[in-house]
């Protein structure tokens, strides 16, 4: 078995009060584990980055529960709201408008928000893409196409 890195913020495990964002837990392959600063060298050895998915067809505001979403609005614009950028600075959230119809697919800045100085930004065409990151206090748009 390969080595397992696993990341946690903030919050000390297992009695290790020296847990910071940095710190990962290693599993080797005889199934110790152990505290270990996350270096480059860890991060090469992570073979993969599962990230969570979700998909919407109806508006709504986005939740936590993923942070790549596969919109349709096959059946008629919809509006997606982000949450409030307090509640998750640093989040990254991937959208792709995945049917083909002519209806927007509008994503929206919680309240006042912005997202790159606009409350709203707009997937129009199929398979159009938008990768937004909060930064704890607006919305940026790091990609899209």
């Amino acid at each position: 078995m390969a080595n397992r890195y696993i990341r946690y913020d903030d919050v000390a495990i297992n009695g290790d009060n020296a847990a910071t964002p940095v710190t990962v837990m290693e599993r080797d392959n005889t199934g110790s584990s152990a505290a270990v600063s996350f270096t480059a060298t860890n991060l090469t050895a992570l073979a993969s980055l599962f990230l969570g998915g979700g998909t919407k067809s109806t508006s709504a505001t986005i939740d936590t529960s993923a942070v790549i979403w596969k919109i349709n609005a096959a059946s008629g614009a919809l509006t997606e709201t982000l949450p409030p950028a307090s509640t998750v600075p640093n989040l990254v959230y991937a959208y792709i408008k995945t049917d083909n119809s002519t209806n927007a697919v509008t994503i929206k800045g919680s309240g006042s928000e912005n997202i790159n100085g606009a409350n709203t930004f707009n997937l129009t065409a199929q398979y159009k893409v938008v990768i937004i990151w909060s930064d704890g206090t607006q919305w940026y748009i790091l990609f899209s196409n």
